[in-house]
């Protein structure tokens, strides 16, 4: 059989090698290549969540876009692993099994904890290959033994492969394990065969038919199409729905180096652009074409790819990009639809020695580019035959300035740099004749030189200089010159009509119209209200909308009518560059920057940029004056390292909806708080950060590796930040000094390629403790002794109260007391006889006024008179200071009641005297009973 198979071999190589070529293929290092522990890659993984896993000899690293986190055994964490080195990947739930030479692992996404499988079978053995199937079960190959595992790493079912083969020999090799689309699960044990999984009898069984070949690899295109690679015996299609004695059919791969077909075949995928085959054999990379007619056709991809590294794996990941791992140096494989084509013009470098620097561009009607390249001048490129030719303008101008595309067929229009001198130039053929020349200061002295170039659709050239304005008629006499002064013009556009707009030194728009004369007509209010900012570039949509570029790289568009202006947003991506152009084409508008090129859909109000340190934008720096249309939908752009061709018609997504940002890492003062710390209680959608804990960072990304530009994310932490924060390009983190303590939401939004921002669904929550000082059993303490504190406080205030009122009521009763021997003699005989008829009349409630002064045989004025200037007391009081005086001696021989004692003295309310007592003493006459005695001198 395999002598049958290597006759086929020779045949179908004779016919085999006819060279594809392509285009859109751009490969560059990995990354991350040199921060990897070991160089060594065994395998690459991509997980669900985007992330890639790189396996080595020397550990795993998971990468994000930015970053790498390794995993390894060492000094600081020695049982991490199972063992450092690294032979497959697999996913199932919220674990990555990471297969190594000795045992397997778990990873958990969502706690960042690395674990042994936790069947202790699997813990030790050597891991040959990994296989999470549709049914959520993982299939692991180990010593000839295949497992079904759980999706918690508990073993359901071994299979011994040597009683499969019912052999008594030692254990085969399982090469590998396949899952194919339809769910059938395949074991290539090498020299002993194909097997597949019987899921009615729970077994392996052998495919019938098979051919003497080391099954190695097997892998299933996007057409059903099943291809087995061998270890020695070449590449193979294998049918299985044939019929018997045409499962296998041999796809010779011939070696253009050795001329022989290849035979050692270890890695096979399938790319999403072009649908090639990759295959990896043991001398070269390979990228096969499968036609219809089943035959394989070696693309060429010699320049795009180094084929000849010693390369271990390829992966394709979610965006289409592939991987390929390696011993020497990996590479990133990534395809191109951006409708991107770059011209270099190595011709230039080979006839001159200078890199291509193109300063002026502009294209005609037969695919020709007039370009202008620094140090040379004037050059015709022919992009079809990728000719250059060198035109010879000695003598006819120094050195170009502007150049524009005029309406007459090939023919430009030219302006010298250092000197008011302009002329048309007509191409024929490879020849270039100077169709009108003017020196401008024959007509006008002192015009300065030439500033702006523009041709109308009446054929009339509009030449505006640093001091006056040419119109050049079509017949090219008489020529009319008009002073900037006078008419107050700064920068002049045409609309899709033929009208020409201008602005002003002020920020007006003018219209001009031209017949016999030149007629200035203002039109709107200033587009800026600074009178700092003033036009650079403007140009007219084909709604009749007037673009301007101000001069601190500002975009203002007016209204149809061009009377009012708004500011265009641009979410930041002008701020880091110069404008330098604005081209409208179709529904287009291009802004040409030094750095980068805006593409802006009129009709959708969205944007694409295409910048220099894109991997797919070769020019390293673009120049104003080399960018043009092409005249359907797309632009030209030039500059250092050749010029660019942008097809506007080719639209590819600018990015993929369906990958979402995600969080990477925190960091607390630089320090991960999933990888660098102790296992604790955080997750990826909740972590928990100690009292006091400051510079708090927050890493995202996109996930995204390929060529397009990756999202723009815009965060919010609520509760700190007031609005959404915009973060730049080249920015993924989001830092805080120091969070209070609480409970935050962050969240995170991308927008898509129409600017439409959508926000992720799960947020991350961050708490962040408290310092014990501000936790409720602190709150508590602090309540208890407030209370404490505020008891003690009341006590002693009471305490000090009562031993003033003491003081206040032994002063009152002395003075009260004394009031008889202050007054002079025949004074103090009168108070005794008042003092004496209140006495007799205590327990008299009516007693008032009135009846003391009948009893005294005296008027109620006189009485009040004479007591208030004996006393400084009015009648009533000196009565109640009598009666509470009589009250205190009777209080403290506790003989009465309070309540008795009020009757007595001829209260009808015992607590109205409560309150008179107090009132008079600062103290109830409970509280007067509870005090000491006043000494009885004093009270005598």
């Amino acid at each position: 059989m395999k002598r049958v198979a290597s006759i086929l071999l020779t045949i179908l190589s004779a016919l085999y090698y006819s060279p594809c070529f392509a285009q859109e293929i751009i490969a560059k290092p990995m990354p991350f290549f040199s921060d990897l522990t070991s160089n060594e890659i065994w395998d690459i993984f991509q997980d669900n969540t985007g992330y890639l896993w790189i396996g080595t000899s020397n550990g795993v690293a998971r990468y994000d876009g930015y970053h790498l986190q390794t995993f390894r055994n060492d000094y600081r964490s020695p049982h991490l692993l199972t063992d450092n080195h690294i032979s497959d990947f697999a996913e199932n739930g919220q674990y990555i099994w990471i297969g190594t030479r000795k045992g397997l692992n778990l990873y958990d996404r969502k706690t960042f904890q690395m674990q042994p499988v936790p069947d202790k079978e699997l813990c030790q053995k050597n891991i040959e290959c990994i296989v999470s199937a549709k049914n959520k079960q993982v299939w692991v190959a180990s010593e000839g033994i295949v497992y079904r595992c759980d999706s918690l790493g508990n073993i359901l079912r071994s299979y011994r492969m040597r009683e499969v083969l019912k052999t008594k020999s030692t254990s085969p090799v399982i090469n590998s394990i396949y899952e194919d689309k339809s769910g059938t699960i395949w074991a290539l044990l090498g020299k002993d065969g194909l097997c597949k999984y019987d899921t009615k009898k729970d077994t392996f069984i052998f495919f019938t038919g098979m051919i003497d070949i080391d099954y190695f690899i097997m892998f299933q295109d996007k057409n059903g199409r099943y291809w087995i690679g061998s270890w020695g015996d070449g590449f193979w299609r294998f049918q299985p729905e044939s019929k018997e004695g045409e499962y296998f059919i041999p796809c010779p791969i011939m070696n253009q180096k050795s001329k022989k077909n290849e035979e050692l075949i270890y890695s096979i995928t399938q790319d999403d652009s072009f649908n090639y085959l990759w295959v990896l054999s043991y001398n070269e990379l390979y990228a096969l074409d499968i036609t219809d007619d089943r035959k394989i056709t070696p693309v060429d991809i010699e320049d795009k790819v180094d084929t000849h590294k010693m390369y271990t794996r390829i992966t394709k990941d979610r965006e289409g990009n592939l991987w390929l791992g390696s011993y020497d140096m990996a590479n990133l494989v990534s395809f191109d639809h951006s409708g991107i084509r770059h011209y270099s013009v190595p011709q230039l470098k080979k006839d001159f020695g200078w890199d291509t620097n193109i300063l002026h561009l502009c294209m005609d009607e037969e695919d020709v580019v007039w370009l202008s390249q620094d140090r040379l001048g004037l050059c015709l490129y022919n992009l079809k035959e990728d000719e250059l030719t060198y035109a010879n303008l000695s003598g006819k101008i120094q050195e170009i300035n502007l150049m524009m595309k005029s309406y007459r067929r090939m023919a430009v229009w030219i302006s010298d740099r250092n000197r008011p001198h302009i002329m048309r130039l007509v191409r024929r053929g490879n020849t270039l004749v100077t169709d009108y020349e003017l020196m401008l200061n024959s007509i006008q002295k002192n015009c300065g030189n030439v500033t702006q170039l523009l041709e109308d659709a009446a054929a009339n050239l509009w030449v505006m200089t640093e001091h006056n304005l040419f119109i050049v008629p079509s017949n090219h006499k008489p020529i009319l010159c008009k002073d900037l002064r006078q008419i107050e013009v700064s920068h002049l556009s045409m609309d899709q009509t033929g009208n020409i707009w201008a602005i002003s030194t002020s920020n007006r728009v003018l219209r001009l119209q031209l017949d016999d004369e030149l007629h200035v007509q203002q039109h709107s209010a200033p587009f800026s209200t600074t009178p700092e900012e003033s036009a650079q570039f403007s140009c007219i949509d084909y709604e009749g909308c007037l673009w301007i570029a101000s001069s601190s790289g500002l975009i203002f568009k007016s209204d149809k009518g061009k009377d009012k202006f708004k500011l265009v947003s641009f979410d930041g991506a002008l701020d880091d560059c110069t404008i330098l152009k604005m081209l409208i084409d179709k529904q287009y508008l291009w802004i040409v920057t030094n750095k980068k090129i805006l593409k802006y859909n009129l009709r959708t109000q969205s944007f694409l940029d295409y910048a220099t340190t894109d991997p797919n934008i070769r020019v390293h720096l673009f120049r104003g004056q080399a960018a043009c249309s092409d005249g359907v939908k797309g632009i030209y752009a030039g500059g250092h390292n050749g010029f660019i061709h942008i097809d506007g018609r080719k639209d590819a997504p600018l990015y993929n909806t369906e990958i979402i940002p995600e969080v990477t890492d925190i960091k607390v003062n630089n320090q991960s708080i999933f990888f660098e710390r102790e296992p604790a209680k955080n997750t990826i959608h909740k972590v928990f950060l100690s009292p006091n804990e400051r510079n708090i960072e927050i890493f995202l990304s996109s996930l995204e590796y390929g060529l397009q530009e990756k999202k723009r994310i815009a965060v919010k932490l609520e509760g700190i930040d007031k609005d959404w924060v915009y973060l730049n390009a080249d920015k993924h983190s989001a830092f805080y000094n120091k969070l209070p303590k609480g409970t935050y939401n962050f969240r995170i939004k991308y927008a898509d390629e129409a600017n439409n921002w959508t926000e992720c669904v799960s947020p991350l929550v961050i708490v962040q403790l408290p310092s014990w000082y501000e936790t409720w059993v602190a709150y508590t303490i602090y309540f208890l002794l407030a209370l404490g504190i505020g008891y003690w406080a009341q006590r002693y205030y009471l305490n000090r109260l009562r031993k003033k009122n003491a003081v206040k009521l032994k002063e009152e009763l002395s003075r009260v007391m004394d009031l008889s021997t202050q007054p002079k003699a025949a004074d103090k005989k009168f108070l005794q006889q008042i003092a004496d008829i209140v006495k007799a009349h205590l327990e008299e409630s009516e007693f008032n006024l009135d009846h003391l002064s009948k009893e005294l045989n005296m008027s109620k004025s006189t009485l009040h008179r004479k007591m208030k200037a004996i006393t400084g007391l009015t009648p009533l009081d000196f009565i109640r200071n009598i009666k509470m005086k009589q009250a205190c001696r009777m209080l403290t021989e506790h003989e009465l009641s309070i309540s008795e004692i009020a009757y007595a003295l001829g209260f009808t309310n015992p607590k109205y005297f409560t309150k008179c007592f107090k009132e008079e003493f600062g103290m109830t006459p409970t509280e007067y009973q509870s005090t000491p005695r006043p000494p009885k001198e004093d009270e005598a």
